[in-house]
């Protein structure tokens, strides 16, 4: 499944995994310039006093929630950079976000392709 996506300032989303249909994402980003680098993908990993997370996983509700920032540890944010691609497969661990774009005027946009399980 193609998309095109277009962001806005004051845009962020959650800590989240994907649904559990989704096998893997592929992130095209498109920006106009490489002004905004800071505003990529970023991957976590979550605290140790995250008590609840096996519970989550194994009941398969983990890939629904959007979940505090709090409870992670950031290991890095991919450079919103023209002409770059970053990818992961989806699965109870792959933790990722975008971080609130905070600056007056920013359009994040991105190509992606998601593949589906059947």
């Amino acid at each position: 499944c193609w998309s095109l996506s277009k962001d806005y300032s004051d845009y962020s989303l959650f800590v989240h995994t994907d649904i559990p249909k989704k096998v893997a994402s592929l992130l095209f980003y498109i920006p106009s310039s490489e002004k905004h680098s800071q505003y990529g993908t970023s991957i976590y990993v979550p605290k140790e006093d995250f008590s609840d997370l096996n519970i989550l996983k194994k009941n398969n509700i983990l890939r629904r929630m959007r979940m505090d920032f709090e409870l992670f540890h950031k290991l890095k944010t991919f450079d919103f950079l023209p002409n770059t691609l970053f990818g992961f497969i989806c699965s109870n661990d792959s933790f990722h976000s975008v971080e609130p774009l905070k600056e007056d005027f920013i359009e994040r946009d991105i190509l992606s392709l998601t593949l589906i399980k059947k």
